[in-house]
């Protein structure tokens, strides 16, 4: 067994996503004493096929269903992704059902988990399980690409960040304990947020809190497009199930059967269909992600080609995806000598380009300094020489001279072939 803990200390240490009820009620029991989390080093994964549970995926086209409850913090976090991976790296596996209700945790941990789940390999679902998704939890439920209540009473939302600040000081004074946090010289801005605090200014603990809610309101935006207007959905109030399906925050009131079904591709009513994209905006390629780690025998043409037909999906028209043997086919069967003079024809017409391109630039920059000196002779009148004077030179009289106009261009120079 892994035993982690969770302390008042790990609380404090970082903004939280959490109802205030559930919030409050954390930090008196662990101001009380520390909480601890056991998990089985060999846990078992719960897999769902043909409504019989078992330990690990025993038939090809499995639903893997996994349980998020409680509050969400760092080991807790880390210990879902680790499931999810091993659900990720099985093969009988084609789809995931998140059992969620949570009121939230720590801003860092749901965003762990919710990364997590948006690079699942093929669809995912979310129900909210006779609860709630709040907060954090709402962050995690939103990164599947189907979310719905499990009914009507299950609750959504708070959508937003905060930071609570206690200050003990009075406390231990009242018992005769002394604290005082002594500095380094150098560590000037060390904690400066909360010895702000501790003088009676909160606003850059507040920054904090006003940084991490834009982070996560541009999350759900860009994870929910077609939110409603209501302007309380981004301020963190919270809406029952049916009410959050009328405002999209949820994708509609499903039973686990209708959605387990939906992730197969046979439920008459519900449809679920990657809504995930990556850091270029482009949705996420199954086809081309079932590739990873198939070797030999295992590339068979019909995978090959539904990840051509993605890349071509995508815009990518000029190459393809080949096996090793259909390249050393290729190869075998190209002529020798006809691809080293084309080889030796790309060298040559690259060296001619790279030649043009150097006179080209040796060109402009004779046009830029004959074009400096033209001006510069241009501002002159006949009074002023344009060489130093010379003690038995005739010098011209100032009311007899005229200003000088000078054009010079690159045609008059000989050389517009080279800068056009």
């Amino acid at each position: 067994m892994a035993k982690y803990t969770l302390t008042l200390a790990d609380l404090a240490n970082q903004p939280w996503a959490i109802e205030p009820a559930t919030g409050n009620a954390l930090a008196m029991q662990l101001a009380h004493a520390p909480m601890a989390l056991e998990t089985p080093e060999e846990d078992p994964i719960i897999y769902e096929f043909n409504w019989v549970w078992y330990p690990k995926a025993q038939l090809p086209n499995s639903i893997a269903v996994i349980q998020i409850r409680g509050a969400i913090y760092d080991y807790y976090a880390q210990y879902i992704c680790d499931k999810l991976d091993l659900i990720y790296r099985d093969q009988n596996v084609t789809g995931l059902l998140v059992k969620l209700s949570s009121p939230g945790g720590q801003s860092m941990a749901g965003t762990r988990i919710a990364d997590k789940l948006l690079a699942a390999p093929w669809n995912t679902a979310c129900v909210v399980d006779y609860g709630m998704a709040a907060s954090a939890g709402y962050a995690i439920g939103v990164a599947c690409d189907g979310f719905y209540g499990g009914r009507s009473s299950d609750m959504v939302g708070s959508i937003g960040t905060y930071i609570t600040w206690q200050d003990f000081s009075g406390y231990f004074k009242k018992n005769g304990i002394v604290i005082k946090d002594l500095y380094a010289d150098q560590s000037t801005e060390k904690n400066a947020e909360v010895r702000a605090a501790q003088e009676g200014n909160t606003e850059p603990l507040r920054a904090i809190a006003t940084a991490e809610a834009t982070r996560f309101i541009d999350y759900v935006k860009s994870r929910r497009p077609n939110l409603g207007r209501n302007a309380s959905i981004l301020k963190g109030a919270m809406f029952m199930a049916d009410q959050g399906v009328s405002e999209g925050m949820l994708d509609g009131i499903a039973t686990e059967k209708e959605i387990l079904a939906a992730l197969r591709g046979t439920s008459a009513s519900l449809t679920i269909s990657s809504t995930r994209t990556d850091m270029f905006g482009f949705k996420k390629v199954p086809a081309l992600e079932a590739l990873a780690g198939l070797q030999g025998e295992q590339l068979t043409d019909s995978l090959l080609e539904s990840a051509n037909a993605e890349l071509a999906t995508l815009g990518v028209t000029g190459c393809a995806i080949v096996t090793q043997a259909q390249f050393e086919a290729i190869a075998s069967a190209a002529d020798p000598a006809a691809l080293t003079n084309a080889n030796a024809e790309v060298t040559r017409l690259t060296t001619e380009l790279n030649t043009v391109k150097s006179e080209r630039d040796k060109a402009k920059g004779e046009l830029e300094t004959a074009q400096s000196e033209v001006t510069r002779l241009g501002s002159l009148n006949g009074a002023e020489p344009t060489t130093p004077k010379n003690a038995n030179d005739k010098q011209a009289d100032a009311d007899q001279t005229e200003k000088i106009t000078l054009s010079y261009t690159a045609e008059s120079a000989g050389i517009a072939h080279l800068i056009n």
